[in-house]
């Protein structure tokens, strides 16, 4: 910094007849300590006034380190000092060699040492390379535009500025990143938006689970979460028909989407599932609910269904579960518990109910040989036990419930065994009816003949 090469446009300048240069005979350093130096100028209106009048580019200043001949470390600039003595130069604009023929990068110096040293290419702020590309931060940007990998990027945030300030692809908005336009101070902080008329890719990589990226999915970190205010969000399609549209293309079992909690380390009383509002704007009672409970290790556990009639602004508990379906395969409805394949504790109301058989339908009763109890046995066991043989007693099917197919079979025996008696009775009945027909015919022939003697002895005596 200390050489300065005056070329000949300085020696021959107007100015350097009559202005006051000094110069230092031990050094051969030149200075000018009053007015101002013109170089294809005349009157030169700052302390260093350089003219040209050509088109094009006019290189109309050079600074050269002649012995930059290496790769890397040497470089040549101009430098600021703004202090009043001393020689600590604390910024400067510097090109630095990296290649041959002098090809380079273009690096910004700020020093943040506040002391006497001076700055160094350990300062770099800002490079530009030969390529085109611009590092803040980093020497080395791989982009157009490359931050370090702790610089940050800030638009607008003077709360006086209320534009929707950000990056833009086109005039307008149609096509950016920005914030939305408003306030910026206390409260009223504003969003960021991302608008983009041909659509959002969003592209989380391909997941390789052998590398240090293997983060193959985009996270909504703290905050509300994710909100679709328009339209359809698709998931697997371009074309959403519904407000949450999950499309997959494969064979086999699909689980489409997942609910997880993370939290779950204990069995009972944890659930995780989807719920459902049915109430205006800003409502956060949530009446009606499907779970699923953990109920054992490795998150197995009861799916839920759970409704709530409470007419207040409370939400939906597992308390409110109204139909329960256990990992057995067991469904309880009105209770939690079920210990069949169909539970319900209350009323069934059904246009038809159709159970399959366990054994078969008791047809046998009617086959020649069936050992069909006789009524005096069938009256000893009903006085005895107060039930029919076969059929549970009061305090039994009290306990136990009744088995409708097991009990529909046995009613349908009795039944069978009481067609049985009533045509056993019939007989009898009809042979008792004959009996009396013979006997009455007998009776009345007899009948017939004591009043043909009665006759008889009349006309004798008569």
């Amino acid at each position: 910094m200390k050489k300065i090469i005056l070329i000949a446009a300085l020696i021959i300048n107007a100015n350097f007849a009559s202005a006051q240069w000094t110069t230092a005979s031990t050094t051969g350093d030149y200075w000018l300590p009053t007015g101002n130096a013109g170089i294809g100028i005349s009157a030169p209106t700052t302390k260093l006034h350089v003219f040209v009048e050509n088109n094009g580019l006019n290189i109309i200043a050079g600074l050269q380190n002649h012995t930059g001949n290496s790769s890397g470390g040497n470089a040549v600039g101009i430098g600021f000092l703004n202090e009043v003595a001393g020689s600590y130069w604390k910024a400067a604009i510097v090109h630095e060699r990296t290649g041959g023929f002098g090809v380079g990068s273009l690096k910004f110096l700020v020093s943040s040492t506040v002391d006497a040293s001076m700055v160094s290419l350990a300062d770099t702020k800002m490079t530009i390379l030969p390529s085109g590309n611009v590092g803040i931060g980093t020497t080395r940007p791989q982009r157009n535009l490359d931050l370090s990998t702790t610089g940050q990027l800030t638009f607008g945030d003077n709360p006086v500025t209320n534009s929707n300030s950000g990056m833009y692809w086109s005039s307008g908005d149609r096509y950016g990143i920005y914030r939305t336009a408003g306030e910026w101070q206390g409260s009223a902080l504003q969003q960021l938006r991302i608008q983009f008329d041909s659509g959002i890719q969003l592209g989380a990589g391909t997941g390789n689970s052998t590398t240090e990226h293997d983060k193959s999915y985009v996270e909504v970190v703290n905050g509300k979460g994710l909100m679709v205010s328009s339209g359809g969000l698709g998931i697997g399609t371009t074309a959403p028909s519904t407000k949450l549209h999950v499309s997959v293309n494969n064979n086999g079992l699909n689980i489409v989407t997942g609910l997880q909690n993370q939290n779950i380390t204990s069995n009972g009383g944890n659930a995780v599932g989807i719920g459902f509002i049915n109430e205006g704007a800003g409502a956060t009672y949530w009446k009606a609910s499907i779970v699923h409970e953990r109920t054992n290790a490795y998150g197995v556990g009861s799916l839920k269904f759970l409704v709530s009639s409470a007419t207040d602004q409370s939400t939906v508990t597992l308390a409110d579960t109204k139909m329960t379906i256990l990992p057995s395969g067991n469904i309880g409805v009105g209770t939690t518990a079920p210990d069949q394949k169909l539970t319900v504790n209350g009323t069934i109301h059904s246009k038809e109910v159709k159970v399959d058989l366990s054994v078969p339908a008791p047809d046998y009763v009617f086959n020649t040989g069936y050992n069909l109890i006789n009524l005096n046995e069938l009256k000893n066991y009903v006085t005895k036990y107060h039930h029919l043989p076969e059929i549970p007693s009061a305090a039994q099917m009290t306990k136990d419930g009744i088995d409708l197919g097991d009990m529909n079979t046995k009613l349908l025996k009795k039944v069978e065994e009481l067609t049985l008696y009533l045509i056993e009775k019939e007989q009898q009945v009809k042979e008792i009816k004959e009996t009396q027909q013979i006997e009455n015919q007998k009776l009345q022939e007899q009948l017939k003949i004591m009043q043909e003697q009665l006759r008889s002895i009349i006309s004798k005596k008569s």
